[in-house]
């Protein structure tokens, strides 16, 4: 059997469940991978950090393109000979030019259910929603974002304290078990195409600052679920004694409405348990937190030392 030649986008950790197993996987070949420019970060922006997939690809000796913007370096994809244009985690919408330039089709490893939760960040957003359920969807990437159809959709649960890294790592063996069948599986016509039910859609946006902030006015589990979603970047956060403090763990207490005494928002208190705070309809208490100018510690390494939680 001929192997099945494949170029390959992505930027993110998550783009690597895709990429390692068709890499090692003798029935495929890897042309090249696109990926990022590398980020500018530290003191004056000096120091170059290079995308996890730039890392891998470099590593393991892949034909390594970075591009900030794939659609102007279309050319660089026209000198390639491949079958498949794989994408998972890229973050670029492809031009119309690029999506013909595939022998077999374009396909898209989208961190969600669809119809539901097309977007960025979907799987933040689904702990944001607090969806029980999440997973994978394999599908065509048509010009409109996410709105191709699907071939394949592997589903997992969403634990209660599932925070952002641990539903990712799910889902990224999930995909790194799966993905390498499923394309031979598609090659051999063997999937079936599912149209996205219009009624059925929904969008997940990119996280802004804004989300960030925890609204005490909230539900107690909205709270806790932007906590779980935003660890461990970009952490959600609350201003104490105008300071800016990110909260990286916590627990709740569901009340009555007759349980609830001070006004919301309001410090109760702090003890090794964590530090409690008012919300509408119960209590938040947050586990483990970061104070400007310290590391991330729990609230029972710091209970009994100075604390602006002290009056």
């Amino acid at each position: 059997m001929e192997k099945i030649k494949i170029v390959f986008l992505g930027n993110s950790h998550i783009s690597l469940a895709a990429l390692e197993p068709l890499m090692k996987d003798q029935r495929f070949k890897i042309i090249a991978v696109f990926t990022t420019i590398d980020q500018k970060i530290g003191r004056n922006h000096s120091k170059l950090l290079p995308s996890p997939v730039a890392l891998f690809a470099k590593k393991n000796h892949l034909n390594l393109i970075k591009t900030a913007n794939i659609n102007k370096d279309i050319d660089k994809l026209k000198d390639l000979d491949f079958d498949l244009l794989v994408t998972l985690s890229f973050g670029q919408i492809l031009a119309p030019e690029v999506l013909k330039l595939a022998k077999l089709i374009n396909l898209n490893i989208h961190a969600s259910l669809l119809p539901k939760g097309r977007g960025a960040n979907p799987i933040q957003q689904a702990i944001l929603e607090g969806e029980k359920e999440t997973g994978f969807s394999l599908m065509e990437m048509i010009e409109e974002m996410d709105a191709g159809d699907y071939f394949y959709q592997a589903k997992i649960k969403i634990a209660d304290d599932d925070t952002y890294l641990k539903l990712e790592e799910k889902i990224a063996n999930l995909i790194k078990l799966k993905i390498t069948d499923l394309l031979i599986k598609y090659v051999d016509q063997k999937l079936t195409r599912t149209k996205q039910e219009q009624n059925k859609v929904s969008y997940w946006g990119k996280i802004s600052p804004s989300l960030q902030i925890i609204d005490f006015n909230k539900s107690t589990i909205e709270i806790y679920n932007k906590i779980r979603a935003l660890n461990p970047k970009p952490k959600a956060k609350f201003i104490f004694k105008n300071i800016e403090i990110f909260v990286l763990e916590a627990k709740y207490k569901l009340l009555k409405k007759e349980q609830i005494k001070e006004k919301i928002g309001t410090f109760l208190k702090i003890e090794k348990e964590g530090i409690f705070f008012q919300t509408i309809d119960g209590i938040i208490i947050f586990t483990k937190i970061i104070i400007p100018g310290k590391k991330a510690q729990y609230v029972s390494e710091i209970v009994n030392g100075k604390s602006i939680f002290k009056n």
